[in-house]
């Protein structure tokens, strides 16, 4: 994925900054790992690329308030109003007819809240997350009951499923 623009004048303009391009695709990445080691029973690997993920998506939460402009949220997640004001343009005047925003727009943006709420909460759910043999809980399931730790468990699994 090339993260710049060409523009009518012809030069490159860089959209997205060195860390956002890197923690989109360690995020890729690690969640890949994520799955292939559970599928393959390798809980040890799991475990890790699951904290290099969560650690991962809160630089990314952090960097979407102090990083580069575009990495900001306030660059482009508008409230619904404006949201649904870019719907109605962009239904009425069709995709090519409107002219692309710099870096994400606001439909855009309301996927990047929801895959990042989604990743918080999956990497959440695995930390506290019981296995009923307690072989492959998660690290911080101690602090929760049995059957907490069960249904976190159970979201864990049925999330990426």
């Amino acid at each position: 994925m090339d993260a710049t623009v060409e523009t009518p004048a012809t030069h490159r303009v860089r959209v997205w900054d060195l860390p956002t391009r890197l923690s989109h695709w360690a995020i890729v990445t690690l969640f890949g790992i994520c799955w292939w080691a559970a599928k393959s029973d390798h809980m040890r690997w799991h475990l890790i690329a699951g904290y290099a993920l969560l650690g991962v998506v809160w630089f990314r939460l952090a960097w979407g308030f102090w990083g580069g402009q575009t990495a900001r949220f306030s660059d482009f997640v508008r409230g619904p109003a404006a949201t649904l004001r870019y719907l109605r343009k962009l239904l009425s005047r069709g995709v090519g007819d409107s002219p692309a925003p710099l870096g994400h727009n606001p439909l855009g943006a309301l996927s990047v809240l929801a895959m990042l709420a989604l990743l918080v909460s999956q990497t959440t759910f695995g930390l506290f997350a019981v296995d009923v043999d307690g072989i492959a809980s998660g690290p911080w399931s101690m602090w929760v009951s049995f059957d907490t730790g069960r249904r976190f468990a159970h979201w864990h699994a049925t999330n990426f499923h």
